[in-house]
C-alpha cells in the first residue's frame, strides 16, 4: 500500500490555474509643483548675541589695536544696518550692540590718533637727544 501511494505522489501534477487579467487604471493626476523658494528678508539677520560680541570687541579692542577695534565697529554697523533694513527693531541686546560698536568706533580713533602722536613724539625727543649728544648742547 505504501508503494501506490509514493507512486500516485510523483505522478500528481499540480493543476495550472489561470489568472484573469486585469486592466490597470489609469489615474490622471497632476505633477507635482515644488513650491518656489523665497527669500526672507529675515535670512541675512544676525542674531543680536554676535552683534552684541561684535560690539564688545569694538570697545576692547579700540583701547590696544584700534584697527581690530575699528574693524570690529564697523562690522556692528553693518549688522544695525541689516536689521534696519530688514524691518527688525533693535531691542535688548542688539541695541547695546549699537551703542558698543559707535563707541568701539569712535575711541579706535581716537586711540589710533593717540598712538600716531605718541610714537612721533618719541620719535621727536629721541632725535633732539641724539642730537644734543653729537652736539653738545643739553636743552
Amino acid at each position: 500500500m505504501d508503494y501506490n501511494q509514493n507512486d500516485q505522489q510523483q505522478n500528481y501534477q499540480q493543476p495550472v490555474y489561470e489568472q484573469p487579467v486585469y486592466e490597470q487604471p489609469v489615474y490622471e493626476q497632476p505633477m507635482y509643483q515644488q513650491p518656489l523658494y523665497q527669500d526672507s528678508p529675515f535670512l541675512d539677520v544676525p542674531d543680536a548675541g554676535s552683534f552684541l560680541t561684535k560690539g564688545i570687541l569694538a570697545m576692547v579692542f579700540a583701547e590696544v589695536f584700534p584697527i581690530l577695534g575699528f574693524i570690529f565697529g564697523l562690522q556692528g554697523l553693518g549688522m544695525k544696518n541689516k536689521y534696519v533694513n530688514a524691518g527688525v527693531p533693535l531691542t535688548g541686546k542688539a541695541k547695546v550692540g549699537a551703542i558698543l560698536s559707535k563707541i568701539g568706533l569712535i575711541l579706535s580713533i581716537v586711540m589710533a590718533v593717540f598712538w600716531v602722536v605718541y610714537i612721533i613724539y618719541c620719535f621727536a625727543i629721541g632725535f633732539m637727544l641724539g642730537m644734543a649728544e653729537t652736539t653738545g648742547m643739553y636743552y
